[in-house]
């Protein structure tokens, strides 16, 4: 499976994910004026319904993150390991912390840590825990 049909497949029922074909809406919606010749553009994510901030523009090689005016960008290949951020206070029952977590730490092959916020909801299910599985399922199956 391809890497556009495995995104779309697994962030599919986030109600803040927005599928796009044409990069020309994408542009138009996101405020990113260019990307990479060879890129994708596949979709993206709102953390607040309508809001620009902590948006994730999701493409078939990078995420870029529109935080603070700027973007971001975060190419798959640079990603070591996923993982979710409880804020590891062991005093807070295991379900607290899963209802709590808003950010996914991504583990750098240079050593660094990228915290990416992902604070949406649908009813009793967190978006972080798709989009943790969709960012695992690129991690460990690049070739």
């Amino acid at each position: 499976m391809n890497i556009k049909l495995r995104i779309l497949k697994t962030l599919k029922n986030i109600e803040t994910f927005y599928p796009f074909d044409d990069i020309k809406s994408i542009q138009d919606i996101s405020g990113l004026t260019s990307l990479q010749n060879d890129e994708i553009c596949i979709g993206l994510y709102e953390n607040f319904p309508r809001e620009k901030n902590e948006r994730i523009l999701i493409t078939d090689k990078r995420l870029y993150l529109f935080r603070n005016k700027l973007w971001e960008n975060i190419d798959f290949v640079n990603i070591e390991k996923v993982g979710i951020d409880f804020n590891e206070n062991e005093n807070v029952a295991f379900a607290n912390i899963k209802n709590d977590a808003e950010y996914l730490t991504l583990s750098m092959k240079k050593g660094e840590k990228f915290l990416l916020p992902v604070k949406g909801r649908k009813g009793q299910f967190k978006d972080i825990f798709l989009f943790w599985r969709f960012l695992k399922l690129i991690v460990n199956n690049r070739s």
